[in-house]
């Protein structure tokens, strides 16, 4: 759902020819210096964060030198405001581990992209955020555990009333869409100064990003003061935050936090209420210590998936819930202690688990390679634990006569080599044999049965079906 913030208010050319003028920097804000990092650095905190990217088209001037200390001070602005609003959260911010640098907003990692297409591109009002969120993806900026505060510095028409925006949905871990993005060159003037950061449109859209105001499903209360027709944003108070327009040269130190704390912040209603967010900080948690890594990684195969498990990682206060990676992407978020998916045959995918503790922050991980239809391999592809069972054994043929009840069953096949069969009747293990067939007295044989295979590592398969022996007569 599109969420914007939008401008209200007169003196719109005058405005645009402020916004289009350089920032003077102010000097000691910012342990970077200057310096442009195009990649996301190593964090020096392992959690859920707020990620900040400067980015300028192709044919658009790098300007980041002259607008970096701007940009950091209002983002200290923004962080000081925060706190002052609830002195029990704050914004997690990205941080780099800057050489002598302190914490907060002072060692903030910036990142600075040059994005592949020229301005004409991202001019199309309905394409835009479409467009800068999946060019910010393929440089490398889609970690699900971390939202993105988007700057984008290139022309746009004029006069653009969108400051900004963001797209939300329900309440998740992050991922697809987790992007609020900013229009520097724009005459909102919501900063503070027309040729500065809009600090108001920042951190109006971080909060849609933080999942405000989503509407309940199945009829549910929901926030009682969304405005008539845009269900985004409430109307009660123009001072607050997420109200629907903000006046030219508006103050972050003028707007409040959800206007009477019953729409999406702090209320009592049982929709999603953004202080829960895993993106803030939770200064009143006694949780203060990341989880450490879950141990035991296994994989074994079932009959076409396999299943992964382990044992569970320690924190100082729990619970722990772990992020389930294939490959380098997130494939889900769970608080269990296993997972299985599908995997075909001669598939070769690499298994991570990493931990996550109740206040978002982040442990180390574990990982394992694991090929479909053979089992644990190394990075060559070379079998190094035989976890998968073999194929269930076909139709089971019984032949009962005076004397005796034959079954027989096609053989199974395995990589690793079969061991033999366990015959089960009445659901009881009653015999193990090396060879495709097994014989009992007649007097014996009534009952239901079926056969497992196993391989020569001890993995056993699935039954097979069953059939079922009268008593003779």
């Amino acid at each position: 759902m599109r969420r914007a913030l939008l401008l209200a208010g007169v003196a719109l050319a005058a405005l645009a020819v402020a916004a289009a003028a350089p920032a003077l920097a102010r000097a000691g804000t910012w342990c970077g210096g200057t310096a442009e990092s195009a990649t996301d650095r190593p964090d020096a905190v392992a959690a859920l964060s707020w990620h900040v990217v400067y980015a300028y088209p192709s044919d658009g001037a790098d300007r980041f030198p002259q607008l970096v200390e701007p940009i950091v001070a209002d983002l200290a602005s923004i962080d000081a405001w925060w706190r002052g609003q609830d002195p029990t959260r704050a914004i997690r911010w990205d941080l780099a581990a800057f050489p002598g640098c302190g914490a907060g907003v002072a060692a903030l990692d910036l990142s600075v992209v040059r994005l592949p297409h020229d301005t004409s591109w991202y001019r199309v009002p309905g394409d835009r955020y479409a467009r800068l969120r999946d060019d910010l993806a393929a440089a490398g900026f889609n970690d699900p555990d971390k939202k993105l505060l988007a700057l984008y510095d290139g022309p746009l028409e004029q006069p653009l009333r969108e400051c900004g925006i963001a797209r939300t949905g329900f309440p998740a871990t992050g991922g697809a869409d987790s992007y609020a993005v900013i229009y520097l060159d724009t005459t909102c003037g919501t900063g503070l100064g027309a040729a500065e950061f809009p600090a108001v449109a920042a951190i109006h859209e971080m909060t849609h990003s933080m999942y405000a105001l989503v509407t309940p499903t199945d009829g549910l209360l929901g926030p009682p003061h969304v405005c008539p027709g845009d269900v985004g944003h409430p109307c009660d108070s123009p001072a607050d935050l997420l109200y629907p327009s903000s006046s030219v040269g508006v103050r972050l130190a003028a707007k409040v936090l959800d206007s009477g704390r019953d729409d999406y912040y702090g209320h009592s209603g049982s929709w999603w209420d953004v202080q829960d967010s895993l993106f803030l900080e939770r200064l009143d948690s006694p949780d203060r210590q990341p989880p450490g890594p879950p141990s035991g990684l296994a994989a074994r195969g079932l009959t076409g998936a396999v299943l992964l498990s382990w044992q569970a990682a320690g924190d100082d206060v729990g619970p722990v819930s772990y992020e389930v990676f294939r490959d380098g992407v997130q494939s889900t978020f769970t608080p269990a202690l296993s997972y299985s998916e599908s995997i075909a045959a001669g598939e070769v995918h690499t298994y991570a688990i990493r931990s996550r503790d109740a206040v978002g922050r982040l442990g180390g991980s574990v990982s394992i390679r694991f090929a479909g239809g053979i089992g644990v391999v190394d990075a060559a592809g070379q079998p190094l634990a035989d976890t998968v069972p073999p194929a269930p054994v076909g139709r089971v043929r019984a032949r009962l006569s005076k004397v005796a009840l034959l079954l027989t069953w096609s053989p199974a096949s395995d990589p690793g080599g079969i061991g033999g069969y366990r015959v089960y009747r009445d659901n009881r293990a009653v015999a193990t044999t090396r060879l495709p067939a097994f014989a009992l007295p007649a007097r014996r044989g009534a009952g239901t049965w079926y056969v497992r295979p196993f391989d020569r590592a001890g993995n056993l398969g699935d039954p097979s079906p069953t059939v079922t022996v009268a008593p003779p007569r």
